[in-house]
């Protein structure tokens, strides 16, 4: 309820996406003036060396904890392995789930081809996203996920739950997947249907190209002057 009266006392709020933006107004909030403007991504995020390769990857990029379920992440990504070869299960993060998802690759014997990188530099990140076939984003909650935009501004498709504002980012560039019953099966499903049947890389890219700092900023300083009377 603080929260809310916060919100009810500002001149202008800002939503980062408008599932954020449902929630609030379900909860109470009544601004004066709102809008949703999207988060951008630093531009290291693009296809520039992308290239078509045997190896088939399949990524991971986030905090390990439940409230991305990453305790279900091994599991979805056994169940795709069984419905089509892939090479390696990329898991990029760290999180209080780490040791148990370890246990999980050995319960599933799937040995080498999950590999765990650990925090790693946003650089790097961006030269693992443009090696992937799928990224996937199966989170409970998920307020915008900027990891969509900056693995589809490398040209790779996206997987990720219904949940929060992921559907709304995830646009034309991937696939959402419903919550309910069997979810990792489906889930896994749609892995294996974005790699027998890859999307165009460009109309990937042009899902992330609104996405931009430029392009937030320029929303947010229009906002600010207009606050201000135009000065």
């Amino acid at each position: 309820q603080m929260q809310m009266k916060r919100l009810n006392q500002a001149n202008h709020v800002i939503f980062v996406s408008t599932d954020i933006q449902k929630s609030a107004l379900k909860k109470g909030a009544k601004p004066k003036n709102q809008s949703v403007i999207h988060n951008g991504i630093n531009n290291i995020f693009n296809p520039i060396g992308r290239k078509t390769s045997v190896t088939v990857t399949v990524g991971y990029v986030g905090q390990l904890s439940a409230l991305k379920r990453a305790d279900k992440l091994i599991e979805i990504f056994y169940k795709a392995s069984v419905m089509l070869h892939i090479d390696q299960f990329l898991i990029i993060g760290e999180g209080v789930l780490e040791r148990a998802m370890k246990k999980e690759v050995e319960k599933y014997q799937l040995g080498e081809k999950v590999v765990f990188t650990g925090k790693i530099s946003a650089p790097k990140v961006a030269e693992h996203m443009r090696a992937m076939n799928v990224l996937v984003l199966p989170s409970r909650q998920e307020a915008f996920g900027c990891v969509i935009k900056e693995a589809q501004a490398s040209g790779t498709p996206v997987v990720g739950s219904s949940n929060g504002g992921i559907p709304e980012v995830i646009g034309h560039g991937g696939r959402i997947v419903q919550e309910g019953e069997n979810f990792e099966e489906r889930f896994a499903t749609a892995i294996a249907d974005l790699i027998r049947k890859p999307m165009d890389e460009a109309d990937i890219i042009e899902c992330a190209k609104p996405f931009n700092w430029y392009e937030t900023v320029k929303k947010e300083i229009n906002v600010y002057e207009n606050l201000c009377g135009g000065s």
